[in-house]
């Protein structure tokens, strides 16, 4: 899964790097998603929270990612650098 998205006059390629799972010694591990702007060699990897339905034990549900919430992605990690 991945695609590009252009935020703010850039364009920015992502890839789904890790769908949230189990970890033996961390307990649940958030998405995490790759971001490279494009034609430029860094790449950063960005890991949300799980969410709260597999914290609960709730059974998993489908990944949803659209531009929109990509691009949202894109703008949070820029405002932390």
């Amino acid at each position: 899964m991945g695609g590009a998205v252009q935020v703010d006059g850039v364009l920015y390629e992502w890839n789904l790097h890790r769908e949230p799972h189990l970890s033996d010694d961390e307990g649940w591990k958030g998405m995490t998603i790759s971001l490279q702007e494009r034609d430029v060699r860094r790449e950063a990897l960005v890991e949300f929270p799980s969410p709260k339905r597999l914290l609960k034990g709730l059974p998993r549900s489908r990944l949803q990612l659209d531009n929109a919430t990509i691009a949202r992605y894109v703008r949070a990690a820029l405002s932390v650098s």
